[in-house]
């Protein structure tokens, strides 16, 4: 009798002991290096899944987001998904522009150019601008009106630097052979090619 009444203890010590196992806490998935959600990756390129929480992953591939106006555009020439996260960028690109044109493809500078200029002068700036390794310009006096006119829109990313409303800038538009036109708080007029002026660059993507 007291040999099987040790077996039984025996058996229930393991028990307990194998349940007190399995109530043990999961490791923190992100602190196991799988900081993305699901919506965050490229299902195309895969995912690798949390053990302990499905919900957690890990992309093979980041997934891109629309470039829709109003968007931040990067130095790759794409738009990201929840970009003020930095994990959710690939590692050495960095903001560039926010979208101004979806069908054309073109994107405002985040901030003014330093200073003010002519308008030769904000011409060359633009063109030798290397911000993100991408080709820059100076505006038509169109895409400049429109730029002026998604001002209030663009604001609400912290990325995006608003143009002075105090301050007139330059469109690459020219009129007469010695008068070009500006853009002040979203009004186009001319002035003589040596005033001194503001200046956004925009790209194309």
């Amino acid at each position: 009798m007291k040999k099987y009444i040790g077996l039984l203890l025996a058996v229930v010590i393991i028990g307990e002991a194998s349940a007190a196992t399995d109530c043990a806490m999961a490791p923190d998935c992100k602190e196991l290096g799988y900081i993305n959600e699901v919506s965050e990756c490229d299902a195309t390129k895969g995912m690798v899944k949390c053990p302990f929480d499905e919900q957690a992953v890990f992309c093979r591939e980041y997934r891109t987001a629309d470039c829709l106006v109003g968007a931040i555009l990067y130095s790759d020439g794409k738009c990201y998904n929840s970009f003020n996260s930095n994990y959710n960028v690939p590692e050495g690109v960095v903001p560039i522009g926010v979208v101004l044109d979806e069908v054309n493809r073109l994107a405002a500078a985040l901030k003014d150019a330093p200073g003010t200029y002519t308008q030769v002068e904000a011409i060359d700036y633009c063109a030798n601008d290397k911000t993100g390794g991408v080709t820059w310009m100076l505006p038509t006096k169109e895409e400049l009106v429109l730029l002026f006119d998604k001002d209030n829109q663009f604001k609400k990313s912290s990325l995006y630097s608003i143009l002075e409303s105090s301050e007139r800038y330059w469109s690459s538009t020219q009129k007469t052979s010695s008068q070009s036109w500006t853009v002040y708080r979203g009004t186009a007029g001319t002035r003589s090619k040596t005033y001194s002026c503001k200046s956004r660059c925009i790209t194309s993507f």
